[in-house]
């Protein structure tokens, strides 16, 4: 049977979809269709029964169906690409729009910040220095004033000032050596036994003082008058008297120290009486000896005194200066130093190497405070000036003491000193007029506030830009100066 036209069309099919895209991919979901199953051909070539016209219907059919397929393959193909596209294109198109907001706010934060910090700048860093130089007047002022250790306080209209005595006493002990020159030495002495043997027996006197020669040649004398008992006759011999005498030697030395000996009185040479009065001793002469030593001379106590008399007065100066602060004015002539005392164990010709001498001293000061001759002289010239200001850089004084007595606690000296003064400037006053001003008004508020004070007047508004004095005061600075 022959097959009709209809029967050989491709069978409809259900459109076949794509998976759908996410949402806000920016891809657009499309149907596809399956691809249609080529049954001509084989229809063709199992029945050759239809006409060649039928044939060629059935051809462009068919082709037309291949053709519609490759479309829709390209369509879906086409649509898969420009879904890519769509979605790239979405992802930089959210890129661009986050960059150009993170731009957006970095530059409205800026300018946010450049508002801010020139505002800051506008009203923090807006100051105004006002510069015067008032105008000032010497001032001198010349005098004698007393300083009494019996004035309590300043005293202007009697040009007395307060004064005080300070003192030290200081002694000081030091050895010095002896430089003259002697020999220390002893005399021997001994015993000797004088015999009498006189004849006819009759008694001796001897003189003190009576020199007897040793055999070894030494002479010793007695220190007493010596009578020497006769001697005994018996059988036309002569038992001689004796006595026993203390004799000391005539001259100093260890020579003198001589052993046991036979003696004669050389005063009796010559005389029957020679041979019949003599002694002899039985033990040997002592404290014989000769030594150089040391004494002390009457230079050596004047040189002892008066080099320890300069040495503690010295010390005692120096140390009553360390007593009296820097408050105080002392001058060199207004210091009384004495010597109280002066001492020495030994006396002029001591045998000694060495010799110890004390002195002791007393030092007295006579001072005034600084401060109290400033402040009588400040005193004294803004009496003449009242209600002026004293510049105290400008303030000089030379003073000079004409008389010190340290017993009276007084002396008398001559000052000469000058300063300059000035109008006083009360600043707060000036603050509540200035504030928003600029610099005319400034200065010409000043200047009318201090008519014939003001010497030199400067204005100063900072930043450059400022135009009017701050309205905060603490941004306003006055300052006075002085050439």
């Amino acid at each position: 049977m022959a097959q009709k036209i209809y029967d050989i069309m491709p069978p409809k099919e259900e459109p076949k979809f794509i998976a759908k895209p996410e949402k806000n991919s920016g891809v657009l979901a499309v149907k596809v269709k399956k691809e249609p199953k080529s049954v001509i051909t084989s229809n063709l070539n199992q029945d050759n029964n239809i006409s060649e016209s039928e044939f060629e219907i059935i051809k462009k059919a068919e082709n037309k169906s291949q053709l519609f397929t490759e479309t829709t393959k390209e369509s879906h193909d086409s649509l898969q690409v420009s879904n890519n596209e769509i979605r790239d294109n979405n992802s930089n198109s959210k890129k661009i729009k986050l960059n150009f907001l993170f731009k957006k706010l970095l530059l409205i934060s800026c300018g946010v910040f450049v508002v801010v910090l020139v505002g800051y700048l506008y009203f923090n860093l807006q100051k105004a220095e006002i510069v015067i130089w008032p105008k000032t007047e010497t001032q001198s002022f010349s005098a004698k004033i007393i300083a009494n250790n019996s004035t309590s306080q300043i005293d202007i209209d009697n040009k007395k000032i307060p004064a005080e005595i300070f003192t030290v006493e200081k002694d000081l002990w030091q050895d010095f050596a002896s430089t003259g020159s002697g020999q220390n030495s002893g005399k021997a002495s001994g015993t000797i036994k004088i015999y009498n043997k006189l004849n006819p027996p009759s008694s001796f006197t001897l003189k003190s003082g009576t020199h007897f020669l040793s055999d070894s040649g030494k002479y010793f004398v007695t220190s007493e008058k010596v009578t020497i008992p006769a001697g005994t006759l018996k059988n036309g011999k002569i038992t001689p008297g004796s006595i026993a005498v203390k004799v000391i030697a005539e001259d100093f030395g260890k020579d003198y120290n001589i052993e046991a000996s036979k003696f004669s009185i050389p005063k009796l040479v010559g005389t029957n009486y020679y041979y019949s009065i003599y002694a002899e001793s039985t033990n040997s002469m002592t404290g014989g000896f000769l030594s150089d030593v040391k004494k002390v001379t009457e230079q050596d106590l004047a040189n002892a005194k008066k080099e320890l008399s300069d040495k503690v007065l010295a010390e005692a100066e120096a140390t009553l200066r360390q007593k009296i602060s820097s408050d105080y004015v002392l001058f060199d002539n207004a210091i009384l130093k004495k010597i109280t005392e002066t001492f020495s164990p030994v006396k002029v010709g001591a045998v000694v190497d060495n010799f110890s001498y004390q002195v002791k001293v007393k030092a007295d000061a006579l001072v005034f405070k600084r401060q109290d001759i400033e402040k009588f002289t400040k005193d004294n010239i803004t009496s003449q000036s009242p209600g002026k200001s004293i510049l105290e850089k400008s303030f000089k004084l030379d003073f000079i003491p004409e008389s010190v007595d340290l017993n009276s606690g007084s002396m008398i000296i001559a000052l000469d000193s000058s300063l300059k003064t000035y109008q006083p400037v009360v600043i707060d006053d000036l603050l509540e007029l200035l504030t928003q001003k600029n610099k005319l008004e400034v200065k010409d508020i000043i200047l009318s506030r201090l008519p014939n004070q003001v010497e030199r007047l400067d204005v100063f508004l900072k930043p450059f830009w400022t135009q009017k004095v701050p309205n905060n005061k603490d941004k306003i600075k006055i300052e006075l100066k002085f050439e």
